[in-house]
């Protein structure tokens, strides 16, 4: 059985075997790229074929081009200007690594319901800035009654945004981009704040840049001194906030820099799974959302693990052209030697 599929159809244009990424390992079929007209080529492995297992190909053929159309569509949104990018959108996508057939507009959907809600319940005027926020943490917080995941924390659901609004829990960064996303739909300017050990949501908004959002736990609502209360009590930490460092400092997360935020989970737990093929595809969207050659050399570490080493030596070799003092290198450079005697060495 050949199924064959013409790169345009998947949203990309370029890019070498692609299927190859997203679709299961260890995995009964034997993939092939024709250089001659770009035809992309999913081949069965006809000692393996059979009637029973034929929807299950067709659902893993499917989820596969989900996942390179969601890849490729989250590559061209993160090329804006990070204040124009659709964090909420581009959180989706990332979700589809896992979900690759989630609804995003059941999603969207939902996100909606909780801006409706929240706008019915507003007063018709009111003379304090910022006065929403109560109405964001009453509703999420104690309506909707999101949480932060304490029992699962690991769990790479809690990092899919899709299943986060599905269960009402999830992990400090996808529950601030939770309420970041409600409260731009409400004309808010909000913000990621990178506090030590404790992701908390900043506020933009004139009048009221003093107080914060503590996502996992229930989406307090806490002013400064409060914050440093906190960090003293939990961490015994000496805390010393300003509106001026929560609000134009270093902590200050950019959209770009939440969305590693977010991949770097998912890569650290799959990381400690030992699912290569999961943080590889991790490490495709790291290295759409920034430039970073570390992500190319584990990119090639994962092929190496996956034995696919011609593509593993490509992406290796990459990365000492990108990084030729690298401190890592003659490391690198062992790999490499080991992948092309394995190359070499005859198929028994």
């Amino acid at each position: 059985m050949i199924v064959s599929c013409h790169p345009k159809r998947l949203g990309l244009l370029s890019q070498r075997r692609p299927l190859i990424r997203f679709l299961p390992t260890p995995t009964p079929w034997i993939y092939r790229h024709s250089k001659q007209g770009s035809r992309l080529e999913v081949v069965r492995v006809a000692s393996q074929s059979n009637e029973d297992s034929e929807p299950d190909f067709q659902q893993e053929l499917l989820s596969a081009t989900r996942r390179i159309q969601a890849l490729e569509a989250y590559r061209q949104l993160v090329q804006q200007s990070p204040c124009d990018i659709d964090l909420f959108q581009a959180a989706l996508l990332i979700a589809k690594h896992r979900h690759p057939l989630l609804d995003e507009a059941k999603c969207h959907n939902d996100l909606d319901e909780q801006v409706k809600a929240i706008q019915a319940s507003l007063p018709s005027s009111a003379d304090q800035p910022g006065f929403e926020l109560s109405y964001i943490t009453r509703q999420l917080g104690q309506i909707a009654n999101f949480t932060g995941n304490e029992k699962d924390y690991y769990d790479p659901d809690n990092s899919c945004l899709n299943m986060v609004l599905q269960r009402r829990t999830g992990i400090p960064i996808t529950l601030g981009l939770l309420y970041m996303a409600v409260a731009q739909r409400l004309g808010l300017s909000l913000h990621g704040l990178n506090l030590p050990g404790h992701l908390m949501v900043g506020n933009s908004t004139e009048g009221v840049t003093n107080l914060l959002v503590d996502p996992f736990d229930g989406f307090k609502l806490l002013n400064l001194p409060q914050v440093e209360e906190l960090f003293a009590q939990r961490y015994s930490s000496k805390l010393r906030l300003s509106a001026a460092l929560v609000t134009n400092s270093a902590l200050v997360m950019s959209t770009p820099t939440m969305l590693v935020r977010v991949l770097l989970n998912l890569k650290n737990i799959y990381t400690g799974l030992q699912q290569a093929d999961k943080v590889l595809q991790i490490t495709d969207y790291l290295r759409a959302t920034r430039d970073f050659a570390e992500d190319v050399r584990d990119a090639g570490l994962c092929l190496f693990s996956m034995q696919r080493y011609t593509d593993s030596a490509e992406m290796l070799q990459q990365y000492l052209t990108q990084s030729p003092y690298a401190q890592d290198r003659p490391q690198v450079e062992a790999v490499l030697s080991r992948i092309y005697k394995l190359m070499q060495k005859p198929k028994s």
